[in-house]
């Protein structure tokens, strides 16, 4: 309801542009409804962690990168949505946007991981395969 001062307030506003129920949801919703979009992102993430350790034993160091890096990136995907209802609801707008830019760096150094882990694991299989100038190794 208006307060009658003749200045609309921010809680005047939210009565007006929205309806009760999407007012009184709670926090729990919130995070839930921002976790469904991250959902594509985290299958995508599972099948890395499985397939990290499905190859630990043929390629160690890159599979340990690689799931330490998808652990990150599953750990941020859950932060992300958590804190934006946590952190909007109580309108603490700034520390939202500390919060965000830290996500933010923390994945940006996952997929820096994700990208070594690449480069390792190529440097790995090269000395593997015998190139075709060198003769063939028996012992």
């Amino acid at each position: 309801m208006p307060t009658g001062t003749g200045l609309i307030s921010l809680g005047d506003i939210r009565l007006i542009c929205f309806p009760s129920d999407v007012m009184n949801r709670d926090l729990f919703h919130d995070f839930l409804s921002g976790v469904a979009q991250q959902v594509p992102y985290l299958i995508a993430y599972a099948i890395g962690i499985a397939l990290a350790l499905a190859y630990r034993r043929r390629y160690p160091l890159p599979c340990l990168m690689i799931l330490f890096a998808c652990t990150i990136k599953v750990a941020t995907a859950l932060a992300s949505p958590f804190s934006a209802a946590l952190l909007l609801a109580q309108g603490d707008f700034r520390t939202f946007e500390y919060v965000t830019l830290l996500l933010g760096v923390i994945e940006a150094g996952a997929y820096v991981m994700i990208l070594l882990a690449v480069i390792l694991g190529r440097a790995s299989q090269e000395r593997r395969i015998p190139r075709a100038e060198e003769p063939l190794s028996w012992t």
